[in-house]
């Protein structure tokens, strides 16, 4: 929009502007799975998954269409991000952390589009964090696929802002978009490690501990 303004030489004109915000989240509760994920609101802009984002595991990707009144919304931009899981876990080929040019930065935050400026200060602190996004273009029809790096809330948005040619208070109108989910990563026994499996599993430290206290069971008796 601003490339357009410069172009018909309008910066120095008054803009008015309606603005619209639409948010969709997809929660899994229990482990039954329905379709309910797929459902078209009807929004005059909304996030529609092609997947069932809690069927995907981290380190997968995720596609998502944009429909703006209806119809595949192209060459537009979204902005993904996401909070790292507190028990994220790493995976055995990717054992790094994937925030970009050392920008990964503490939950506590403000959003950089100037939406829900708060502080997190009153929430108990949690280790998470939040990276540094991916910005992606919608194709043809509408879809951006996002990377799905490890686990965590995915948190996708969009501004779309065209001009008003059928009002006389309005110039512009601005829609957004949001769509939250989650993802975790695959239970198996070779698809991942956890970081919090260091040090001494508890039935180690059981059985040492009771080979200790049989020890000096044995030791104080003798000596009696």
């Amino acid at each position: 929009m601003l490339e357009q303004r410069i172009k018909e030489n309008s910066l120095d004109q008054d803009a008015v502007e309606s603005y619209e915000k639409h948010i969709k989240a997809i929660y899994q509760v229990g482990d039954i799975k329905t379709d309910d994920w797929n459902s078209v609101l009807g929004y005059p802009i909304e996030f529609v998954p092609q997947a069932n984002p809690y069927e995907k595991y981290s380190g997968e990707k995720l596609e998502v269409q944009l429909l703006a009144d209806g119809k595949p919304l192209s060459n537009q931009l979204v902005h993904a991000d996401y909070i790292k899981s507190i028990h994220a876990h790493t995976h055995s080929d990717q054992n790094h952390d994937h925030a970009q040019d050392g920008k990964e930065h503490a939950h506590d935050h403000a959003h950089t589009d100037g939406e829900d400026n708060h502080s997190h200060e009153s929430q108990p602190k949690e280790e998470h964090k939040h990276t540094s996004g991916q910005q992606l273009r919608t194709n043809d029809q509408g879809i951006v696929l996002v990377n799905l790096l490890e686990d965590g809330i995915y948190y996708l948005r969009t501004i779309h802002m065209s001009k008003v040619s059928d009002n006389d208070e309005l110039t512009h109108r601005s829609k957004w978009a949001t769509l939250t989910f989650e993802v975790s990563h695959e239970h198996g026994a070779n698809t991942h490690t956890h970081d919090h499996e260091e040090g001494i599993s508890t039935w180690v430290f059981v059985l040492g501990s009771l080979l200790i206290i049989g020890l000096l069971f044995f030791v104080f008796r003798k000596k009696n």
